[in-house]
């Protein structure tokens, strides 16, 4: 069960994987862990151009963990609907209401707004309940980090078995593209959508078009 109904954001001046590896463990801890986690292609969540096969911290980290990273379509921002929503609430009930002078400022301001978020705003999809009133509903849906998680280090990481996955559209040349790679699907599905989904135990990419496997690549993971 998905419950995307408690908010956790956090103010930084800088964006980087150490970043995002840390704020992932911490939000697993206070929000739960999902079976799958929706990202955009930022590099903080992919890991390196150079060196794409090898994955970064961040889906190592998921893939220890048992989440399957899904990626989004690049350039697809409304494909994360929820994250443009809480945007749309946080530019709204926040950025809007007064002028900020100093990132200092933003920061202190955080905990308060969450709390309005997680406490006081009703939601209609949640049946107008807050997120903290529904989330008391499903604690027996819920399963978090402990709080007392060792953090490894994040270059220790192994590729642990599991799935990464994206969503991509089908070019006119009948190729999608999965990381910095090419591979040739099919030119009658030009500009359709495939789920295409690498096992990790297996080191295999399967591509899917309307949840049938169309097509299956090799594909060797670093040791």
């Amino acid at each position: 069960m998905w419950l995307p109904c408690r908010f956790l954001i956090e103010a930084i001046d800088k964006k980087n994987s150490k970043i995002a590896f840390d704020f992932i463990i911490s939000s697993f801890q206070s929000l739960g862990i999902p079976i799958i986690l929706q990202v955009d292609n930022a590099l903080e969540f992919r890991g390196s151009n150079r060196y794409p096969r090898s994955f970064g911290c961040f889906i190592r980290l998921c893939l220890l963990l048992g989440v399957e990273v899904l990626f989004i379509p690049p350039k697809s921002p409304w494909r994360n609907g929820n994250v443009e929503n809480f945007n749309g609430l946080l530019e709204k009930l926040l950025m809007n209401t007064q002028k900020f002078t100093e990132f200092a400022q933003v920061k202190a301001e955080i905990p308060a707004f969450l709390e309005f978020c997680n406490e006081r705003h009703v939601h209609k999809p949640l049946k107008y309940l807050t997120s903290k009133e529904f989330r008391e509903q499903h604690q027996d849906h819920i399963r978090l980090l402990d709080k007392f998680f060792y953090q490894p280090k994040k270059k220790k990481l192994p590729i642990s078995d599991g799935k990464v996955s994206f969503i991509r559209r089908i070019g006119k040349n009948g190729q999608v593209g999965i990381l910095t790679e090419k591979f040739d699907i099919d030119k009658d599905l030009a500009h359709e959508y495939v789920y295409a989904t690498i096992f990790t135990a297996d080191e295999v990419l399967q591509v899917f078009h309307n949840k049938e496997q169309i097509k299956e690549f090799e594909f060797k993971l670093p040791k």
